[in-house]
């Protein structure tokens, strides 16, 4: 599985799309819990998530652009 380091960005996205973290969450089928663990940076996102909330919210996901900082695949 491929995880995502987005805690700033997607701390910032989903200020500016008036969301809440329950909110963003349900955009992608997760719990408040793992959408704050995200915007914590305790938790990764994982590569099909962030697709997925690009998607929704009409944002670009690509590597070195607005949300992604470091792109890893987990062991």
């Amino acid at each position: 599985m491929w995880l995502v380091e987005t805690n700033e960005k997607f701390r910032q996205i989903v200020k500016e799309k008036g969301l809440t973290l329950k909110q963003a969450g349900k955009e992608v089928y997760v719990t408040e819990d793992t959408a704050k663990s995200w915007s914590s940076g305790r938790r990764k996102m994982p590569l099909v998530s962030l697709e997925l909330l690009s998607n929704k919210l009409n944002i670009s996901f690509k590597k070195n652009d607005y949300l992604v900082d470091k792109v890893s695949e987990k062991d």
